[in-house]
């Protein structure tokens, strides 16, 4: 009877550690799901937060764009808007520079200075110019290069013997494997325009020939420059 009674004391005791552990267990586990949701609330308003800053500042962007942007919204990168920006820079030409002894004349802004060197200044050319006479924003002329300043507009003068044609002279004198030529044409004057394959600055120049015996060779290093070479003509 004894036995029974201690076997019975012993299965109720087994049975109480095994719910203890049980619900111990149980209460652990119950504890680590709440500190996860717990964590995971946390982490989804840190997202928020984060989304939230990063809207504000996309919103603050682009309001300061809008801002910055030229009347009616146009873009500086539109085609339309840099051509008009220059309609009216011909008008900006107002002084008249005549050279008698190579016979043209050109129109250059009030505020450009002219500078005129000789060819012994050029004695590693070839071919060699007689003349150079270079037309500067004040800029240009204020710089410490001094005369090492490209010029916004320089205009080169060449002896061509009258029975040659400008595209041989071009030919044997400046037109070499890989250079680009072809005809050009302003308002007053006809000639061709010669773009080097390299990357070399300026690329470009234009040739014209000169009834009165000389190449004339124009350098734009400046939308100035380009401007310039429309007014460029030969006088009687």
């Amino acid at each position: 009877m004894k036995i029974k009674v201690l076997f019975f004391v012993y299965l109720f005791i087994e049975c109480c550690l095994i719910c203890t552990v049980g619900c111990t267990n149980l209460s652990g586990q119950l504890n680590e799901t709440e500190t996860l949701s717990s964590n995971e609330n946390e982490i989804n308003k840190e997202d928020s937060i984060i989304v939230d800053a990063v809207s504000t500042l996309e919103n603050d962007s682009m309001s300061q764009n809008e801002s910055n942007s030229p009347p009616g919204g146009a873009s500086q990168d539109n085609p339309d808007t840099l051509a008009n920006s220059n309609d009216g820079a011909e008008s900006t030409l107002t002084d008249i520079y005549e050279n008698d002894i190579y016979k043209f004349e050109i129109e250059y802004p009030a505020n450009f200075i002219y500078r005129i060197q000789d060819g012994e200044q050029f004695e590693l050319l070839n071919p060699r110019p007689t003349v150079s006479i270079n037309f500067l924003s004040p800029t240009k002329a204020s710089s410490e290069l001094g005369d090492l300043e490209l010029a916004d507009l320089e205009i080169r003068a060449f002896p061509i013997e009258q029975s040659m044609s400008l595209d041989n002279w071009l030919a044997s004198n400046v037109q070499s494997q890989g250079n680009t030529l072809k005809p050009f044409q302003t308002a007053n004057i006809i000639g061709r325009e010669l773009c080097s394959s390299t990357m070399a600055f300026p690329r470009c120049s234009y040739f014209v020939f000169g009834e009165s015996g000389w190449v004339f060779q124009l350098i734009p290093t400046s939308v100035e420059g380009e401007i310039m070479i429309n007014s460029f003509r030969f006088s009687e």
